[in-house]
């Protein structure tokens, strides 16, 4: 009967070791995967500085296969200032009308 209990006491104890082990592993998984993404955001963040820093140099003269991203990027910056033209006249005229407004 003794060896019955230690039987179990065995099974139990193995059963709990490799649960807490399965969960360091998972844990352990966890950390590195968090690792992994936070320096392929870092890798990300150092590329967007690298490809600032090449259209800056290669806008004059792009090369032919990268042609359509700097049209792509002149199209959008030439949109952001007609963007904020209207930005500029929309705060004329709110100022034009408040000054109007406090003259009564």
């Amino acid at each position: 009967m003794a060896d019955f209990f230690q039987d179990v006491f065995n099974k139990t104890k193995k059963f709990a070791n490799n649960a807490v082990d399965e969960t360091k592993d998972a844990a352990q998984k966890a950390k590195l995967n968090n690792k992994i993404s936070n320096e392929i955001q870092m890798i990300d963040r150092n590329m967007v500085e690298i490809g600032k820093y090449f259209y800056e140099q290669a806008k004059g003269n792009p090369p032919q296969e990268l042609m359509q991203y700097f049209n792509n990027i002149r199209v959008l910056k030439d949109s952001i200032e007609i963007s904020r033209s209207e930005i500029q006249s929309i705060d004329k005229a709110m100022t034009a009308r408040k000054n109007s407004n406090n003259q009564y």
